[in-house]
């Protein structure tokens, strides 16, 4: 309320072990054997791997090709040929994981309105809300909630302690009831010490100016700088293309002109130069890779030494 200016009332919230225990719990409760579900292509892979378990139950997932030609275009046209009377769910994430890009108010309301028409529920993912660039928060951040979303928060991004695993839902007051039962059998709650100490924080005087500060002015503007950066970087090493992120903290670059495979190239490149990054058929799309620049962001000598050291060893394999 205080800092995104989202209108919401305490029945529309539940609290969990961050946005990965809190979707599990949301595919458990609404899909049944024969369901489908809609996921973006490239999508987060935990989401994945999530979906594919209850995949094993006879849950369809079909993927809605967002990036082509190396580029971030979400059609809707496309996302309504693949809806059938079994889609159940529709699965965003925004900024995008692996790929930064976000969904602009048009096609963000256009998936909702089309999944409304048909009965479907939208789950949207906001890990990175707080890290938007050059068009900073979208609007539809702060607007009501409509009733078919479920917008899936994450505060170990913002407030930068991934480990602590604390999230919350916003979603319909009975679907939650039927979330937060699953979640009693699966995990029952988070852990006390850390929800005390989310409590404290968010308490202390002052606190609600100094977030607004902080997630709203001074992180994507560091971040942004950042991914500039990185996007520079790797406009100077040839052979690969890569998408320039609107948000988050990860840039994805297609190396189809190295080697075919994602996981081949990563696990090299880790061997021989010792720079980690994530395969991209992790994520649904193989010929890509994920770079995360979020542990590097205060230190951009040592940026620019993995950067150089990526360069080196793509020209080594050309």
């Amino acid at each position: 309320r205080e800092i995104f200016r989202r209108e919401v009332e305490e029945s529309e919230l539940l609290s969990g072990l961050g946005s990965t225990d809190l979707a599990a719990g949301l595919f458990f409760s609404i899909l049944d054997p024969g369901d489908e579900i809609i996921i973006t292509n490239p999508c987060y892979l935990n989401y994945t791997r999530q979906i594919e378990i209850i995949g094993r139950l006879g849950v369809n997932i079909k993927r809605w090709q967002t990036i082509k030609n190396g580029k971030f275009i979400p059609d809707l046209d496309e996302l309504q040929s693949l809806i059938t009377d079994k889609t159940k769910l529709i699965l965003l994430v925004t900024p995008g994981n692996p790929d930064g890009q976000v969904f602009d108010e048009r096609v963000l309301d256009g998936v909702v309105d089309i999944a409304s028409e048909k009965g479907i529920l939208v789950a949207i993912d906001v890990a990175y809300r707080a890290f938007h660039y050059e068009d900073g928060v979208p609007s539809y951040l702060s607007r009501p909630r409509r009733e078919n979303e479920v917008w899936i928060v994450t505060l170990s991004k913002e407030l930068r302690v991934p480990g602590w695993r604390m999230g919350y839902l916003v979603a319909d007051p009975s679907l939650l009831r039927v979330i937060e039962t699953i979640q009693q059998a699966m995990t029952l709650c988070p852990a006390h010490p850390q929800q005390l100490a989310f409590v404290r924080m968010l308490s202390k005087d002052g606190v609600i100016e100094e977030l607004q500060d902080f997630l709203l002015k001074k992180t994507p503007k560091k971040y942004q700088k950042v991914a500039s950066l990185v996007c520079d970087e790797l406009s100077k090493t040839p052979y690969i293309q890569y998408l320039r992120p609107s948000g988050g903290f990860y840039v994805f670059f297609d190396i189809r002109g190295i080697m075919a495979s994602s996981k081949k190239f990563v696990s090299q490149l880790l061997d021989e130069w010792q720079v980690a990054l994530a395969p991209g058929i992790d994520f649904g799309m193989e010929g890509w890779v994920r770079l995360s620049f979020a542990p590097v962001v205060e230190d951009q000598k040592l940026l620019k030494e993995g950067m150089e050291r990526i360069r080196r060893f793509i020209l080594s394999k050309t």
